[in-house]
């Protein structure tokens, strides 16, 4: 993926559907057609490793991104429902950007050997 967002993309056609999205003010259209070229990737990926074992942990992660996207989601929401002072926010924005954090540097220690 893009700087905008930490990674690096490695697809053409992921950089090309980044570059559409405008991840400062990410519209209900723009967030709609990246979470669909996800899955529209991810479920290619899991037809084409239908018949093995391993689909089952494509299937598994992919549902763990999705549940991960929503409760992300709703805490965010849930947190705005608290009114919390400017620092607070900073604080839980940063928390959150640390575990997304997290989350990207699994995925490229994960593909490091691969």
């Amino acid at each position: 993926m893009n700087g905008r967002i930490g990674m690096q993309a490695r697809s053409t056609e992921l950089r090309q559907v980044l570059d559409e999205c405008n991840f400062n003010h990410l519209d209900f259209a723009e967030f709609q057609v990246l979470h669909d070229a996800a899955d529209q990737h991810f479920d290619a990926l899991v037809r084409r490793y239908g018949n093995r074992r391993e689909s089952q942990q494509l299937q598994q992660f992919q549902l763990a991104c999705e549940q991960m996207a929503k409760t992300l989601q709703l805490s965010c929401l849930a947190l705005q429902r608290a009114q919390l002072c400017e620092q607070e926010r900073h604080q839980v924005r940063e928390a959150y950007e640390y575990q997304v954090a997290y989350i990207q540097a699994c995925l490229h220690r994960s593909f490091e050997g691969f």
